[in-house]
């Protein structure tokens, strides 16, 4: 086990400290760390409330400190949905967090939440971050309201991405490639315009397209 000079004690206080203050420092150390912590199952060298070694990254990220990382333990601190977001390009610890995401994200009420009750914006945002959790929100509600498990699936890593999870659940439409026609607009002139476009490869395909949709016989 790598811990740069640090012993395992030591180590665990560090990235508790990380999780515990809202800062430049977190954005800059944080997944790095919990990549290391992760890769070389540091997380097997401390034990849980149970007096026992963590059987598993999520299980030493979900555990209150002064045992676990203690993400989500209080609201002040950087929240488990930003830790997530911040750790893009580290898909594996990206993975680890989702059930911790989902778990801990606060339930949604009405139409997003109430600000005064702190459970709608992170303490610390990033672009982007707060759609996402939106979405996750969403979803959420959606399988308590109807027993579904989009939010689960996703946890699971059986959807690429919230938003995608989001379109298998029905709360986004995808866009279908096009703008509404404006009023009066011929859309022929639309086709004409997309068929001016095309490639030769792309025109076949639409070609084969009307033949299979048996439209060459249309007047």
């Amino acid at each position: 086990m790598k811990t740069k000079g640090l012993n395992p004690a030591a180590y665990l206080k560090h990235t508790q400290k990380l999780v515990s203050q809202t800062s430049a420092e977190v954005l800059a150390k944080l997944p790095q760390t919990l990549n290391e912590i992760l890769r070389e199952e540091m997380y097997r060298e401390w034990a849980g409330p149970n007096g026992l070694p963590f059987e598993s990254f999520t299980d030493f990220v979900k555990a209150q400190q002064p045992w676990g990382l203690g993400l989500g333990q209080h609201r002040q601190w950087v929240s488990p949905f930003l830790v997530y977001h911040i750790c893009d390009g580290f898909s594996d610890v990206q993975l680890a967090l989702r059930p911790v995401v989902v778990e801990r994200l606060p339930a949604m009420g009405g139409h997003g939440g109430s600000r005064r009750a702190g459970d709608q914006v992170d303490n610390v945002n990033l672009k982007g971050g707060n759609g996402e959790e939106y979405l996750l929100r969403r979803l959420k509600k959606l399988d308590s309201d109807n027993g579904t498990d989009f939010a689960g699936a996703w946890a699971r890593g059986e959807y690429a991405s919230v938003r995608k999870a989001a379109i298998a659940a029905g709360i986004i439409r995808p866009k279908t490639g096009g703008r509404p026609l404006k009023k009066d607009e011929d859309p022929c002139d639309r086709v004409r315009l997309y068929w001016n476009r095309a490639t030769n490869a792309q025109r076949r395909r639409i070609a084969a397209m009307i033949r299979n949709a048996g439209l060459e016989d249309i007047e």
